[in-house]
């Protein structure tokens, strides 16, 4: 992505205007997405343990066994795979 002089100018206006990072160190990011469906339905998905590995590359599965229970498995390499199960 090439950013233009317009685009520059006004990260450089968000970053006045923002808050510095408590640490003093990072850089902020801000991203917006418009989802195209309903609250509930949006709320829904995220709330699915099982839906996780979707978007967090290093999450194998999750299995949730009841409301209070669930099983996690993470692929930490090509060799290495790490399992437990949680309760709440």
């Amino acid at each position: 992505m090439r950013m233009t002089v317009k685009d520059e100018e006004a990260a450089r206006v968000r970053k006045q205007n923002s808050p510095a990072l408590k640490s003093g160190r990072g850089i902020r990011v801000e991203k917006a997405i418009t989802i195209n469906r309903p609250a509930a339905e949006v709320y829904a998905f995220w709330r699915r343990l099982e839906n996780l590995p979707l978007f967090l590359k290093h999450l194998h599965s999750v299995s949730t066994k009841d409301a209070a229970h669930s099983h996690w498995i993470i692929k930490a390499d090509h060799e290495f795979t790490l399992e437990w199960d949680w309760s709440r």
